[in-house]
Order: C-alpha cells, then sequence, then structure tokens
C-alpha cells in the first residue's frame, strides 16, 4: 500500500496542495513545505526503518537486561548503536529528497518573489534590488574558449601557441 502510493507523481498533488494550504490561509510559510515534505518522505522512511529495526536480534537486547541494563538503557547501548546505519540513510534520504523538490517550494511560496527558490545559475529578475551602481545582474560573459568541437583546449583563457 505504501509502495502505490510512493508511485503516484508529486506533481499530481500540487494543486490539491495549494487549495488546502489556500484555504487554511498557509500560503507563504515554511511550515506549510516543511509538513509537505515530511508528509512526502514519512511512507518510505518508516518502510525502511522498519526493515533495519526487524533486523536486529531481540536477543542483544534481552541479553543486556541480564547483564543489569533497563530497558531504555539497554535500548540506548545496544539497540541504538546497531540501529544508526539506518538512520543516517533514512535522514540522508529525506533530506535528498526534500533538497531536489522544487515544485511544491516554487508553487507555495508566491507572494514575496525574493523567498522563492530559483533554479542553479538562473539570474535574480530585473526588478530585484542591486547594490548601488550595480546592474540588476551580470552582463553575459564571453568565453574566451572556443567551441568544444576544437581539437585544442583553453586553459586559463589563453589561446594556443
Amino acid at each position: 500500500m505504501v509502495f502505490t502510493a510512493q508511485m503516484a507523481p508529486w506533481e499530481a498533488l500540487l494543486i490539491p496542495m495549494y487549495v488546502i494550504a489556500r484555504d487554511a490561509g498557509l500560503l507563504d510559510r515554511l511550515v506549510t513545505l516543511s509538513l509537505i515534505y515530511f508528509m512526502i518522505t514519512l511512507p518510505f522512511t518508516v518502510v525502511t526503518l522498519r526493515s533495519f529495526l526487524a533486523g536486529i536480534p531481540v536477543e542483544l537486547e534481552e541479553a543486556a537486561q541480564v547483564d543489569g541494563c533497563t530497558r531504555a538503557t539497554a535500548f540506548r547501548r545496544v539497540t541504538l548503536p546497531l540501529l544508526a546505519p539506518g538512520l543516517l540513510a533514512t535522514s540522508l534520504f529525506g533530506f535528498i529528497t526534500a533538497w531536489n523538490e522544487f515544485a511544491f517550494a516554487n508553487m507555495l511560496i508566491i507572494k514575496d518573489q525574493d523567498d522563492r527558490p530559483r533554479p542553479c545559475g538562473s539570474r535574480p529578475s530585473p526588478t530585484s534590488s542591486a547594490p548601488t551602481g550595480a546592474p540588476p545582474w551580470p552582463p553575459p560573459r564571453s568565453s574566451p574558449c572556443p567551441s568544444s568541437s576544437s581539437s585544442w583546449s583553453c586553459r586559463a583563457g589563453s589561446p594556443p601557441e
């Protein structure tokens, strides 16, 4: 069931999430994006952590309790170190998923244009504030190197000898 829900494209949820955020008055808030990213990554995280936790033998925790540890101490000293790779993997998955997600952030932060995420390499809008005396964005630079179809390589901008 969880994996079936993961197969649906996230973009199919854009309009319903926008309508819900608009009706709840949660547009242009970081909390909204955080909740959406949490809801997107939670099913996969639960399934992944469940498999990691099921792989840890219960006998290890019971042996720690026989040796005098409380249940909490046995979890902290035995189970948690064995669970650390799973926690790291799922945390990394959740972070990368949220980091790579552009559509929800672009759709839900609409009023304050300066807070909108921009794709890498894009120029700021001409109306954005620039320092005094500076152009609104740097002019396009011409490359000292010829096209990549040339037979020589360009080192430090100097032509071949």
